[in-house]
């Protein structure tokens, strides 16, 4: 007998250390469901602070009763164009926001999320509630009122037809989207066609302004000489003649000054040039100018007849000799083109050179023989 007990408090023990084992990794178990739990209840009731409780308000969808013009422009009058009906289809209930979020943060909400099981009074005890079993088959139930799987099933309901209200919006912005690109396509071609219009209208505008001045001058003049007529009938027919040839004469007159005077200077220049002396009172003959690539055109002004160059660092301690500019220098502008070598035109410098080596030169007039271009060499022979 006390052999017996002995094998029997042993193996009590054994179990006891076996039990106790298991206690502690079933706490460890207990510890990780019951922070997965909490955390999975905290997520859960973050989510459904996003899903909507009700659809939007009802809205009358066709309430854009008019559509835009897609008849096409011309100079007709059209009182009556043909309308885009793209707004029939455009589903504008879906611009309405649902008033309320799921809360799931209230007491009742938070017991139904804790709540698994479905519980039910007591049927002899008042106050006691108990897990509900199927009168059938006598198995517990995690369904119905106020159960967890009650709310999640309201949640997850509200969620797909906000899901479903998602992808209708969607489908709805797709074919705004295409609308609008066609939109903007005829609004940009009748802009250009506006443009030119407006072009058109402009230079008509002046044409009318310039014939109405016409129209004005004339009508003084008409006036001025029905008043003289009877007295200037015979002779005036001449004088007009005579004075419009002496305007004509005085016209050419005066472009030949022009010409002759700006001959007179190019070739004073000349002789200036070939005699030794230039403008900045530093004799040509000292100055010793290497031949070969002196800079590029970086700029023309053509009205103007001058240029804007870039001169290399050689040129520029060639032509400021002993810190004295030799202004009136002339180089030759020269491209190659086609594999051809082609003598543009000549240029001679009025300005020295700034920290950039930029400097101004004008085009010597009568040596152009094709358009000076940006880029174009310097070069002196």
């Amino acid at each position: 007998m006390g052999t017996l007990l002995k094998v029997l408090t042993v193996l009590i023990l054994l179990l006891s250390i076996f039990a106790f084992v298991m206690g502690l990794s079933l706490f460890d178990k207990r510890e990780e469901l019951l922070g997965r739990t909490q955390a999975l209840e905290e997520k859960i009731r973050q989510i459904a602070g996003t899903i909507e409780t009700s659809p939007p308000a009802a809205t009358d969808e066709n309430f854009f009763s008019t559509g835009y013009d897609v008849s096409r422009v011309d100079d007709r009058v059209n009182d009556d164009p043909e309308l885009n009906n793209f707004w029939d289809s455009y589903k504008a209930g879906l611009e309405n926001r649902s008033p309320d979020q799921f809360n799931l943060n209230t007491e009742a909400n938070r017991a139904k999320l804790r709540t698994y099981w479905r519980m039910v009074p007591h049927e002899t005890e008042p106050g006691r509630m108990v897990v509900y079993k199927d009168p059938t088959t006598r198995e517990k139930s995690n369904t119905g009122k106020d159960t967890m799987d009650e709310l999640l099933r309201d949640v997850l309901d509200k969620a797909q037809k906000q899901l479903a209200r998602l992808n209708d919006t969607r489908a709805q912005l797709i074919n705004v989207r295409q609308e609008f690109e066609t939109v903007i396509g005829l609004f940009n071609e009748e802009k250009k066609a506006h443009r030119r219009s407006k072009v058109e209208i402009t230079r008509l505008n002046g044409v009318i302004t310039r014939l109405e001045g016409t129209v004005a001058a004339l009508e003084q003049d008409k006036a001025r000489l029905e008043r003289q007529v009877r007295e200037l009938q015979d002779t005036v027919a001449d004088k007009e003649a005579t004075i419009k040839k002496h305007v004509d004469t005085i016209q050419d007159l005066d472009i030949q000054v022009k010409k002759q005077a700006e001959e007179i200077t190019r070739l004073r220049d000349i002789i200036n040039l070939k005699t030794g002396v230039n403008r900045s009172g530093v004799t040509i003959s000292d100055l010793k100018l290497s031949p070969g690539e002196k800079g590029r055109i970086i700029s023309i002004e053509k009205d103007l007849a001058f240029v804007v160059i870039q001169l290399n660092d050689t040129a520029r301690s060639e032509l400021i000799a002993d810190g004295t500019f030799a202004a009136g220098t002339e180089l030759m502008v020269y491209r190659k083109e086609g594999g051809k070598d082609i003598i543009v035109s000549r240029i001679r410098l009025t300005n020295p050179p700034n920290s950039s080596n930029l400097s101004i030169a004008e085009i010597v007039y009568g040596w152009t023989q094709v358009p000076i271009k940006e880029g174009d060499l310097i070069i002196h022979q």
